[in-house]
């Protein structure tokens, strides 16, 4: 997806769930990773207001809370398209050898 640019889970998990609402067990297929794992960084998401739930039934549904969080990252993303290079050789963000 446009947003698995800036890597790791919480990106690659709101990047899914930009395209609609979905479980725990379809984000954990999309993403490859154990459902606790997914379910974790979902509770998280969600403490910090970036992802809603809708319980339906024995099944809960994840989105996005606010359209602005996918814009927000989308911007972060063509960011790190057009100065990735550019940052990546900064030398504050190499790791310490």
């Amino acid at each position: 997806g446009a947003l698995t640019v800036v890597g790791g889970v919480w990106p690659a998990t709101l990047d899914q769930l930009s395209g609609g609402e979905l479980r725990v067990t379809d984000l954990a297929k999309r993403l490859e990773g154990s459902q606790s794992n997914i379910s974790g960084h979902l509770q998280c998401l969600k403490g910090c207001g970036l992802v809603t739930d809708r319980p339906d039934g024995r099944q809960v549904f994840y989105r996005i809370a606010r359209p602005e969080v996918v814009a927000v990252l989308r911007a972060g993303t063509e960011l790190l398209a057009c100065d990735g290079v550019e940052i990546s050789l900064c030398p504050n963000y190499r790791d310490p050898q």
